[in-house]
């Protein structure tokens, strides 16, 4: 009996077979998928792209391998199974660090690996069902060409963290590998060429050592900016102790799509098969990722060595001649990418008023300027609360400015006020009064369950009796349509104006 996916394929008998290597070390490298560690990485096709210093990349895939390591006899008919399936987790974690340097690591565990019963058949011992793999160092250095094609380098280095016996492990060993990228208008082709240097390792009748791998990949993206992409990938290694040896050149292809969720966040999923009987390669594999990291620009940057981030400006005249210009109307012409436009330490991505600067020291803090003052005689609100048409329900974007009303008083405990609701003209008089007093004793209401003492608030609604604007303009009726908060009562010389 012979093996494929785990030895040569020959009629051997089981009483010839010999182990030349401790009967707990057991490392077969049947984990063949490890993920890429950059956002321009296709499933585990190594990118070559330029990233954004310093921003990190970290992802999580989970995968299925089912099968990937059986036994055949000599005619290659498969006989067992020594892992019936492999459940799987990689979290890779990379940064750039300064211009096309990158450095990260990444963390296998398997979750669990099913006893195929096949392996005591062929002289293996038990092996873990769940443990965590090798532990890699990655480290890459990156060298775009033109605005269409870069070349990269990539090193991971693993270390046997995982157990002896564990046949997913390859123990101790580097890959350099070589990427190739070339952009098309809406594709981006991916090659990488690699030769990983380990310890030889004959289990049973199968010569695992220094292995070659080729890799060729695609992303085509399906909408402008790229936001959803379809991505496929061609795998395969032979090890140079058995050149194309069936066990010893596992192949696989993968396909899958992938979604930027925002700039931040992608998700995706993948299916693939194995191509070849070699160790690691599986019936089929299926796998989820989800990764926060920063979005390729696309359309594709136009580099030229005298604009060496293609954002349009020449390095002469760029404050950042390696970071693009984020291009969102804030000093475009500084060459710089510009996350936070109004500087109050939010970020643009997270800030509801990117343009607008936090309050310092204000009511909120939310990345917007105060909605409330409080002057002598009443709050003013700097910007309205809003209900739903004909109605006294409060619009969800007016919920933030009744908190900084609630802010204001938890503040100042001396003052009473009196919420005057008030309408514009269109409908009956009775029923704008109605209306207006019922919105006043909703927004009382609110401020009740925000832990205003309700006996420091009265409510009442005086309908289109106090416009403040003619209600024949649109203009007139919009300024009619409004609360107020009055000061009823406060102890002399409590109330200071708050701008």
């Amino acid at each position: 009996m012979g093996w494929t996916r785990l030895g040569l394929a020959g009629a051997f008998a089981l009483a010839v077979l010999t182990v030349s290597t401790p009967a707990t070390a057991q490392r077969l490298g049947a984990q063949r998928f490890v993920p890429a560690g950059s956002e321009d990485g296709v499933l585990g096709t190594e990118g070559a792209d330029r990233r954004e210093q310093f921003r990190p990349y970290v992802s999580l895939w989970y995968d299925v391998a089912d099968d990937p390591v059986v036994v055949v006899d000599g005619d290659g008919e498969r006989v067992g199974d020594v892992v019936g399936a492999a459940n799987a987790l990689n979290l890779v974690a990379t940064m750039n660090l300064v211009a096309g340097l990158e450095v990260g690591v990444a963390a296998p565990v398997t979750l669990y690996a099913n006893w195929g019963g096949a392996a005591g058949q062929v002289g293996l011992d038990d092996f873990p069902r769940a443990a965590f793999g090798d532990l890699q160092l990655r480290l890459g250095y990156r060298i775009p060409l033109t605005w269409r094609t870069s070349i990269a380098l990539h090193v991971p280095i693993r270390f046997p963290t995982s157990p002896d016996d564990d046949l997913f492990s390859m123990g101790f060993a580097v890959k350099p590998t070589f990427a190739l990228l070339h952009g098309f208008d809406h594709v981006d082709l991916l090659v990488n060429l690699a030769y990983m240097y380990r310890a030889d390792d004959t289990v049973v009748d199968y010569a695992g050592g220094q292995e070659i791998e080729a890799r060729l990949a695609a992303r085509i993206g399906l909408d402008e900016q790229w936001d959803t992409s379809i991505v496929a990938e061609v795998a395969a290694a032979t090890t140079t102790r058995d050149f194309f040896s069936a066990a010893g050149t596992p192949a696989e292809g993968r396909l899958g799509i992938e979604h930027w969720l925002n700039p931040d966040w992608r998700i995706g999923a993948f299916a693939g098969t194995g191509l070849s009987r070699g160790v690691g390669a599986p019936d089929w594999r299926v796998g989820l990722h989800v990764a926060f990291g920063v979005q390729p620009p696309r359309p594709r940057p136009h580099w030229t060595a005298d604009d060496q981030d293609g954002d349009g400006i020449p390095d002469d005249e760029d404050e950042c001649p390696t970071e693009r210009e984020d291009e969102d109307g804030f000093e475009d012409q500084d060459g710089c990418p510009d996350i936070d436009n109004d500087s109050d330490g939010y970020l643009d991505v997270d800030d509801p008023c990117p343009d607008e600067p936090e309050t310092e020291g204000g009511l909120s803090d939310d990345g917007c300027p105060d909605r409330v003052a409080l002057e002598e005689g009443g709050l003013v609100l700097l910007e309205p609360i809003r209900f739903e048409v004909d109605s006294d329900e409060i619009r969800d974007e007016s919920e933030p400015v009744v908190a900084e009303v609630a802010e204001v008083l938890r503040r100042h405990p001396e003052i009473r006020v009196r919420i005057e609701g008030h309408t514009d003209a269109v409908g009956p008089p009775a029923h704008n009064l109605d209306l207006s007093e019922r919105r006043a004793q909703t927004v009382r209401a609110h401020l009740v369950d925000a832990g205003i003492d309700e006996g420091r608030l009265e409510a009442h609604g005086y309908g289109e009796t106090r416009p403040l604007g003619s209600n024949e303009t649109r203009r007139g009726r919009h300024r009619n349509r409004r609360v107020e908060f009055k000061i009823i009562g406060a102890e002399d010389g409590a109330v200071e104006e708050v701008q």
